[in-house]
């Protein structure tokens, strides 16, 4: 439903369509893409027996709402700046040949309602200049009276260049619609290429927002997740650190016990015999696996196979050898040279077995 206001503006509309000439109206209604049910086509013929069906489409609020920007940009444009006149002045302007519909659709497009209350009165002053009581009899009565047929050549003269002026006025007019129709048209150009570079940018910021939004709820599981594991660590932690405490008792329990045993044996065992104390240490590089050498207590001898000199070299173990004696006939050249290089004031190099054994009776020096 309509509400008081919606009203009264269609009702000021529907005047000012009224006061506009129906060869000119039908040119209107193609500028202002007006469609009319029936008819692809409306000449000035058909507004005559249809204005009524026309005002009624252009009252809708989709079609006044374009009117009414048609309007604007023709005051916008119009060099006589309607807007700024006062009524008198407009009414100079209409007896010079303005266009009626023009002056009234420039003041009341307008938003302030300064302009509305000047297109008021404006129209009184009109009407009584005319002695009409409303507009919508002025067209009618313009275009059912002829130019009267008098004597007067100077009221002749007259009339005729008031209606040469119109003529220019109104070709001026018809520029100024197509100008206004040719702006229309960029302006709606502009309008859907603005409109799909929102709706692009409107998408990528959804696209945007549902990437975030996404992001923030793997961020979220994450950080359950990353909570959840690191208390469980913690718990883990926690329960190594009582099973190490635990055992730092039991070890330093067994610390003690093994003190005291040590101590104990100590005191029991014997001192070690001179003989074994001043045993000399002899090692021999490849075992000739003989009693001789298994048996002697001085010198004691170890006997290193010649694969596990290495490792008894990374073990520390020659370092307490006395001396060391090298069967040449077990043990491959490198390693002589190598065993010669490194222990060279320890070494003897002995070439059988029967040579070690004569050593060993004549005594060792």
């Amino acid at each position: 439903m309509e509400s008081g206001g919606e009203k009264m503006e269609k009702e000021i509309w529907k005047k000012i369509f009224s006061t506009i000439p129906d060869d000119e109206l039908a040119n209107l209604i193609r500028i202002w893409k007006i469609s009319i049910r029936g008819f692809r086509h409306i000449t000035s013929k058909d507004i005559t027996r249809i204005r009524a069906l026309v005002t009624r489409e252009c009252l809708k609020e989709s079609n006044l709402k374009k009117i009414q920007d048609f309007y604007k940009i023709v005051a916008a444009k119009d060099e006589d700046d309607v807007r700024d006149k006062t009524v008198h002045e407009l009414f100079k302007l209409y007896q010079d040949g303005k266009t009626l519909h023009l002056i009234l659709g420039a003041l009341y497009s307008s938003p302030e309602d300064r302009h509305h209350e000047r297109a008021k009165q404006f129209e009184e002053l009109v009407c009584k200049k005319n002695g009409l009581s409303s507009l919508d009899e002025l067209r009618v009565l313009t275009e059912k009276t002829e130019p009267p047929k008098q004597e007067d050549e100077h009221d002749s003269a007259h009339w005729q260049k008031k209606w040469q002026k119109s003529q220019k006025k109104n070709q001026e007019l018809q520029k100024s619609i197509k100008k206004c129709e040719l702006l229309l048209s960029h302006l709606k150009k502009d309008w859907k290429a603005e409109k799909q570079s929102w709706k692009k940018e409107k998408e990528q910021l959804q696209q945007e927002l549902g990437n975030e939004r996404t992001q923030k709820n793997r961020l979220n599981e994450w950080k359950k997740t990353s909570e959840a594991e690191m208390q469980r660590l913690k718990d883990e932690i926690q329960k190594l650190k009582l099973e190490i405490s635990h055992l730092n008792a039991l070890l330093l329990n067994t610390n003690k016990e093994v003190a005291a045993a040590v101590q104990t044996d100590e005191r029991v065992e014997s001192k070690p015999s001179e003989s074994t104390a001043a045993a000399r240490q002899i090692y021999i590089i490849g075992d000739p696996k003989n009693k001789l050498i298994d048996e002697s207590e001085n010198p004691l001898f170890h006997t290193i196979e010649a694969n596990k000199f290495k490792e008894a070299v990374q073990t520390g173990e020659l370092e307490d050898a006395d001396e060391i004696w090298m069967m040449a006939y077990l043990v491959p050249p490198w390693l002589k040279k190598k065993i010669k290089n490194v222990y060279t004031q320890k070494v003897r190099e002995f070439k059988d077995f029967p040579s070690v054994k004569k050593y060993i009776e004549r005594g060792i020096k």
